[in-house]
This record gives C-alpha cells, sequence and structure tokens, in this order.
C-alpha cells in the first residue's frame, strides 16, 4: 500500500496497467488513489482501536481516580526532590532514575506532581501508574499499550508507525514485554528522531513498580528498559519509583545515590 504524497494530475491521457483487467484512465486513477487513502486511513483506525482496548486509562498520570488513590505533593513540599528530578531531565548520562523509599513516603505523590510539571514544560511523553487493587494496572502486560496509546497522543506522527506494527502482528500484546518494547516504543521513536530528525517529549513515569503482583514480571520490566532503551538511539528517560526491594536494587548497580529525607533518587 503506498501513501500518496504531492500528487498532481492534470491534462493528458493516463492510464494504468493492473492485474484485474484492462487499462484504466484518469478517473479510475483518481478513484484507485482515494481507495487507497481510504484504505489506509482505515488500516490506521483499526490498529488505533486495538491499541485502545487494550490501554489501562487508570494507569494514567492523570486519571480521574487518582485524585483518591494517588494524591499531588502540597504546595512548597518536596522541592528539593523536584528540583533534582527536573534537573535530571536534561542529563544526557543517564537515561533512567530510580525514585525509593518505604511504603508511604510520597514517592506517587512525587510522580503524580512531576508528571503534571513534566507535562506543562511539553517534556512528559507517557505514564503508568501501578495499583495492586486494580487489576487492569496490577501486571505488565498492559504497560506498553498503555505507554504506546499515551505516545500516540504525545507524538502524533508516531500514531501510523505503531499502528502498522499493530496490523502486521495483531497478536504483538501476546508476545514478550521486551518484543513490544521494541516494536511499538523504541523503533517507531527511533525512526521519528533519527530519520525524520523529530524533536518530542522524552520522558516516561513508572510509577509503583512494587505494586506489580508478580516479582518476575517487576525484573522483566526493569531488564528490558535498560538493557533495549540502551540499544536504541533514542533520547528517552525513564523516572521509576518503588519499595527499595532487594531484586530491584540489583538491577540499579550503578547508583549515583543522594539521600537527603525520603525518598531517596538512584540513577543510572
Amino acid at each position: 500500500m503506498f501513501k500518496p504524497r504531492n500528487l498532481h494530475i492534470s491534462g493528458g491521457t493516463f492510464t494504468e496497467k493492473n492485474n484485474y483487467g484492462p487499462p484504466i484512465g484518469q478517473g479510475a486513477l483518481l478513484l484507485h488513489f482515494y481507495w487507497d487513502i481510504l484504505t489506509f486511513s482505515q488500516s490506521i483506525l483499526a490498529g488505533f482501536e486495538t491499541l485502545t482496548k487494550t490501554a489501562a486509562p487508570s494507569a494514567f498520570y492523570d486519571h480521574r481516580g487518582h485524585e483518591f488513590d494517588v494524591p499531588r505533593c502540597h504546595k512548597n513540599t518536596r522541592v528539593a526532590v523536584l528540583e533534582k528530578i527536573g534537573d535530571w531531565v536534561f542529563e544526557i548520562t543517564t537515561f533512567i532514575m530510580w525514585l525509593y523509599g518505604a511504603a508511604g513516603a510520597g514517592k506517587s505523590a512525587i510522580a503524580r506532581t512531576m508528571a503534571e510539571i513534566l507535562h506543562t514544560r511539553q517534556q512528559l511523553l507517557a505514564t503508568f501508574f501501578f495499583m495492586r487493587a486494580d487489576p487492569s494496572r496490577n501486571h505488565i502486560r498492559s504497560v506498553i499499550p498503555t505507554l504506546a496509546y499515551n505516545i500516540v497522543l504525545s507524538v502524533p506522527e508516531s500514531l501510523p508507525l505503531i499502528t502498522a506494527r499493530i496490523e502486521q502482528d495483531p497478536h504483538i500484546f501476546q508476545r514478550p514485554f521486551d518484543h513490544q518494547l521494541r516494536q511499538l516504543i523504541l523503533e517507531p521513536l527511533q525512526k521519528l528522531f533519527l530519520q525524520d530528525g523529530l524533536l518530542f517529549p522524552t520522558v516516561i513515569v513508572v510509577d509503583g513498580l512494587d505494586e506489580c503482583l508478580i516479582q518476575e514480571e517487576r525484573i522483566t520490566l526493569l531488564h528490558a528498559i535498560s538493557i533495549n532503551a540502551a540499544q536504541h538511539f533514542v533520547p528517552l528517560k525513564f523516572l521509576i519509583t518503588s519499595q527499595p526491594e532487594v531484586p530491584i536494587a540489583r538491577i540499579f548497580n550503578r547508583q549515583f545515590v543522594w539521600s537527603h529525607g525520603e525518598p531517596r533518587v538512584a540513577k543510572t
């Protein structure tokens, strides 16, 4: 299927050979042209519909339910932490920041407040807020479709690239996590950045990783991000929050930690 661009037809007699019958004239060529546009649009819509059905809206940072389960930081609180995160967004040496602390330390409030700040600054690409009690966001199966849905909204140019992958593999959301990450996030954004020279928001916020019920899934997510993101030339930054569990801490084995109160931040 071709993507028509800057096509002009004026005067003359046009014919096109095809496999289904005799040559077609100008009127039939125009009909064929508009049919391709319609088919291409339907393909995008079908892929986006699949993405919409698979995403978990309650995992968005600005989901209405978060007014109750994810409060914001009060004004003039957590200023040092928020400033540290804001400074890290502009660093080029670290692409993952780990915000950790005990239960009730305010990690989710910081994550949501930071997401709002980054959105205002046009630096927020996507978010996923885990929650143990919510079956739509207490596992990693909905992480990639939710992030991809957010990315389509933040970077409209990514829509045909992401939906094309879904059309090519309608069962892609049953594939391994790292495969989904590469196919639906890293490779489409890499193409837009390297080939098209497009600049876009860079920060992805993943909050409450310890709220994912299965420990192996938490490690899978961290391994996929740390290994695959480092191998792709795309300027992404991942802000990840969790309790300081030992298996999670082991992933962040190259840490620069500051500990001016809780929560603390590690970067890798």
